[in-house]
């Protein structure tokens, strides 16, 4: 019928009218916003995070997961948050503090906001809005191991 061939377009719109509202509201309070597929990998050129992070457009980030740039010593951490909410539930919005590593070896301290979301195919998607955290950079110990 013509009202079960109209519903799932209407939610699919009315989906993504929500993830662009999230996306908004977080790239007004973040350096960065993200968009990570079910498996934690950049959707995207993300270049904001791509200049945040000093590794400049050649160096896309399309594909990469977000945990390479997470701290060693924190990226069991970030891993238990990311993952930690219930995969049926996407009202679970957090906020968590990571280290990530810039193109130079600095740490630099962000705050994270996470809001999972599904896709217009119904896959788990998630937005990370990214802010730095303090005003000081630190430098990687010459171990490589974080502070």
């Amino acid at each position: 019928s013509l009202i079960s061939s109209v519903r799932p377009d209407v939610k699919e719109r009315e989906a993504q009218g929500q993830r662009s509202a999230v996306a908004s509201l977080l790239n007004m309070v973040c350096d960065a916003v993200v968009e990570l597929d079910d498996e934690f990998r950049m959707v995207g050129d993300c270049l904001g995070l791509s200049n945040a992070l000093f590794h400049g457009r050649v160096r896309g980030l399309l594909g990469k997961p977000l945990k390479q740039f997470v701290v060693g010593a924190d990226q069991l951490f970030y891993e238990e948050k990311m993952t930690s909410q219930d995969e049926s539930s996407t009202d679970a919005a957090k906020m968590f503090h990571v280290r990530l590593c810039d193109a130079w070896g600095n740490l630099v301290p962000m705050e994270l906001f996470h809001v999972p979301f599904r896709g217009l195919g119904g896959e788990m998607r998630h937005l990370v809005g990214l802010k730095e955290h303090g005003d000081a950079r630190t430098e990687v110990p010459e171990t490589g191991h974080s502070p």
